[in-house]
This record gives C-alpha cells, sequence and structure tokens, in this order.
C-alpha cells in the first residue's frame, strides 16, 4: 500500500508541475496569480471533500471541540506555510530557473518533514530511514551538479 500511495501522490505532484511550468510558460502568467487561483481551486476541493468525509465518518464528530479548533488552526497555518508560501517560491523558482532544478530539490519536502518530526519527537526513525534520507540529500546534490 505505501508504494502504490507514495507512486500516487508522485504522479499527481509530477503532472501538477508539469501544468504549472505549460501555464507559467503562458504570456501574461505570473507566479503568484498562480498561486492564488490554484489555491482557491484546492480550497472549493478541499471543502467538499471534507463535507464528503466528514458526513460519512461520524469519529470526527466525536472530537472535543477545543481539539477540532486547534486542528483547524494548526491545518490553517500549515496550508498557508506549505500551499501559499512555499508554493509561490516553488512556482517564482519554476517561472525563473525551469522546473528541473527545484523540482528535485522541493522533492526533499518529506525529508525535512521526518527530520522535523523527529526533532520535536513526532516521527520516530530507524537507521535504516536515516540512511535513506541521506542517500536521497546525497542523491538530489548529484542531479543538482
Amino acid at each position: 500500500d505505501a508504494l502504490f500511495y507514495g507512486l500516487g501522490a508522485a504522479l499527481s505532484w509530477g503532472l501538477s508541475i508539469f501544468f504549472v511550468k505549460y501555464i507559467l510558460e503562458q504570456d501574461g502568467t505570473e507566479p503568484i496569480g498562480l498561486t492564488g487561483v490554484r489555491t482557491f481551486f484546492m480550497m472549493v476541493s478541499g471543502f467538499i471533500l471534507f463535507l464528503v468525509l466528514f458526513s460519512n465518518n461520524c469519529r470526527y464528530q466525536d472530537r472535543e471541540h477545543d481539539e477540532v479548533v486547534r486542528t483547524i488552526k494548526l491545518l490553517a497555518v500549515s496550508g498557508i506555510v506549505g500551499w501559499v508560501i512555499g508554493a509561490t517560491i516553488f512556482f517564482v523558482a519554476v517561472d525563473r530557473i525551469g522546473a528541473a532544478i527545484p523540482t528535485p530539490v522541493s522533492s526533499t519536502n518529506p525529508i525535512i518533514a521526518s527530520l522535523i518530526g523527529f526533532s520535536f519527537g513526532f516521527e520516530q526513525i530507524t537507521r535504516k530511514q536515516f540512511f535513506g534520507i541521506l542517500t536521497t540529500v546525497f542523491g538530489t546534490i548529484v542531479v543538482l551538479i
């Protein structure tokens, strides 16, 4: 399952980058506007998905109000940092230097997330996983050279 989901996400993100690069090559398109439009469509899609899942899954309805509010705040911060600020920086990079360099660099984000999670005690990293992280980082450096 992990391989299927991981490759599915990678394929989806790869297609997204292809579309972003194509759109940015059109006259009059700029990265900040692209971020705004993309974020709007993500918000609408996410809200519809939330309504469908929330109405079909009662386990979320049993959560304490304070926990729900805290979760919503954390998701808002996460969305702003990752999908607004991060996407804008990525789109500016694709617009200025193309997709070949920022794409492999940005693909290290799961590594960064794992290391941040590990440092805050939310994620456990085995020696094998740590070796994989180092290999990925070195692989990214080789791609960029």
